[in-house]
């Protein structure tokens, strides 16, 4: 799923809200930040794949006689479920990768915190290594 990337969007939280008074620690302003953006996309990812359901689902439903909230609870989002969740999970895996333009704050991603732990550890190509895998693995 292609998202714009702004960085400033996500860092408005830590330098914006400072100059309104509002100061808040880096993590909290990362976490803020990212949560606030992705809530639009998860949103309209959870609307389409309940959408995406054909609407003689729910009307079988009806027709049953459960209550909307039955049907939706045991008809609609079991199907929805199947169709949201590669899209989900492959947001999520973006998310992960974004966290990254929040070090520009303070805040380590795993990059930052492998540099961090080469310092203190003798392996650094091993913490390297072991970094560099898990960015892909969640490619």
């Amino acid at each position: 799923m292609d998202r714009p990337r702004h960085p400033a969007d996500r860092v408005v939280f830590f330098f914006g809200l400072g100059q309104l008074g509002l100061k808040l620690n880096s993590l909290t302003a990362a976490i803020a930040g990212l949560s606030i953006i992705s809530a639009g996309y998860l949103a309209e990812i959870y609307r389409s794949g309940l959408l995406a359901v054909p609407a003689g689902q729910r009307e079988a439903s009806t027709a049953l006689g459960l209550s909307s909230s039955i049907a939706l609870r045991k008809v609609i989002v079991p199907q929805a479920i199947v169709t949201v969740l590669p899209i989900a999970i492959a947001f999520f895996i973006g998310l992960l990768k974004d966290s990254a333009v929040a070090s520009v704050i303070g805040v380590q991603d795993v990059t930052a915190f492998a540099l961090s732990l080469s310092r203190r550890e003798a392996d650094s190509f091993g913490v390297f290594l072991a970094a560099g895998a898990l960015y892909l693995i969640i490619r």
